[in-house]
């Protein structure tokens, strides 16, 4: 099951967006 790639793909789209949030 290839979640792990994904996981890190999505934790790092999460990231920027709460950067995002956080700047707001």
């Amino acid at each position: 099951m290839p979640t792990k790639r994904f996981d890190k793909k999505h934790w790092k789209m999460v990231v920027v967006l709460l950067a995002i949030c956080g700047a707001m």
